[in-house]
C-alpha cells in the first residue's frame, strides 16, 4: 500500500485529499472484521479465521495484479475492502494468540515482541515490495525516441516521480509520451510486487490452517 499514494496522484491524477479518500474502503473492511474477530474465533477456530483472513489478503493482491492505468476505481475499492477485511481477521486473533501463549507476568514482553515483529514485518514488506517494483519499473521503462539520456538532467528510468516531473516540464508529444511510459512502467512494477505478496499471503494462509491451534488458553492447546 506504500505505493498507492503515488499511484493515485501521479498515475490517476487525483489531488492529495481525493487520493486519501480513496483509501476509505480499507478501514471500512478492517474495522468490522477486527471488531467481530473474537466471535469468529469462538465459532470457527483461530486457525480458520487467521487462514481465511490471509486468503482474503491474497485474493486482494490477485485482484490488484489486474490493475492497469485506466482501471475503474470500483475494482480498486473492492481490492481495498477485501484487504482490510482480511487484515482485520488476521491481526486481532494473531495478537491474542501471542498474548495468551505466555504467562501473565510476562505480558509486557509479549506485547513488545508482538509490536516488534509487526514493525519488522512491515519493514521487510516495504523492502521486498519496493525492490520488486523498482526492478520491474526499470525493466519496463523505455526512453522515447528522440530523447538523449546524456542531455537529460536525470535518468527517468531510476525515479518515477522524476520521470513524471521531467515529462510534464518538457511538454509536447515527447513529454506526454515520457509521462505515459513512466506511468505504465510504474503500474507494471506495482502489479509485480502485488503478485509476490499474493504468493506470500497464500503461503502463510496454508501455514495458518495447518499449524495454528484451533484454540489457545494460557499456553495450552485444545484441539
Amino acid at each position: 500500500m506504500f505505493t498507492q499514494m503515488l499511484h493515485f496522484q501521479m498515475v490517476r491524477g487525483h489531488e492529495p485529499l481525493s487520493a486519501a479518500l480513496r483509501f476509505l474502503p480499507l478501514p471500512l473492511g478492517l474495522m468490522p472484521a477486527a471488531a467481530n474477530s473474537d466471535r469468529f474465533v469462538q465459532r470457527f477456530g483461530r486457525n480458520r479465521v487467521v487462514g481465511i483472513g490471509l486468503t482474503l489478503v491474497g485474493i486482494a493482491m490477485v485482484i490488484f495484479t489486474t490493475v492497469e492505468i485506466d482501471t475503474p476505481y470500483l475494482r480498486l475499492a473492492l481490492m481495498f475492502f477485501l484487504l482490510g477485511f482480511g487484515l482485520g481477521l488476521t491481526m486481532a486473533p494473531s495478537t491474542d494468540m501471542v498474548m495468551q501463549a505466555i504467562p501473565s507476568d510476562k505480558a509486557g514482553v509479549g506485547s513488545a515482541t508482538n509490536d516488534a515483529s509487526r514493525e519488522v514485518g512491515g519493514a521487510l514488506g516495504i523492502a521486498i515490495g519496493g525492490s520488486v517494483l523498482n526492478e520491474f519499473y526499470q525493466r519496463s521503462f523505455i526512453l522515447p525516441e528522440g530523447l538523449d539520456l546524456a542531455v537529460l538532467p536525470v535518468d527517468p528510468s531510476t525515479s518515477f516521480p522524476a520521470a513524471i516531473q521531467l515529462g510534464q516540464g518538457m511538454g509536447g508529444p515527447i513529454g506526454d509520451q515520457l509521462v505515459l511510459i513512466a506511468q505504465t512502467a510504474f503500474v507494471d512494477g506495482m502489479v509485480a510486487s502485488a503478485a509476490v505478496f499474493a504468493v506470500i499471503a497464500f503461503t502463510t494462509a496454508i501455514i495458518a490452517f495447518r499449524f495454528i491451534p484451533t484454540t489457545l488458553n494460557n499456553g495450552s492447546e485444545e484441539e
